[in-house]
């Protein structure tokens, strides 16, 4: 058995601050730049969005929604994240492991995460 321990910080913010100032001010505390982490808006559906518009204020967003921290660079504009699997089809089972996440920009050559 495996137990993961997560920190967890609850902070309490108006609704008037802007996402790009929350994330300055969550900066010490998650220990890495702004630019290498993301804020996540998790729905009451159990859908997670990215909240890469820094100058979004959290007014928009609804009293049951909550935000979660997560490593790695939102989204730019034209880009797209995909994961690369292995299949093995000469299995008796469908077995897909996942081998790396990939970056495209219609602008660039791919960039692949390990």
């Amino acid at each position: 058995m495996h137990i993961i321990i997560l920190p967890v910080l609850k902070v309490l913010v108006d609704k008037r601050v802007f996402i790009g100032d929350l994330k300055k001010y969550l900066e010490p505390y998650v220990g890495v730049p702004v630019e290498y982490f993301k804020i996540c808006r998790l729905t009451s559906g159990q859908l997670e969005f990215d909240c890469a518009r820094l100058t979004e204020s959290l007014g928009s967003y609804r009293d049951d929604e909550k935000l979660t921290i997560r490593l790695g660079r939102a989204l730019r504009r034209g880009e797209h994240r995909g994961k690369v699997y292995q299949l093995l089809p000469n299995t008796s089972e469908v077995v897909l492991t996942e081998h790396f996440e990939m970056l495209v920009n219609s602008d660039t050559e791919p960039t692949f995460f390990v």
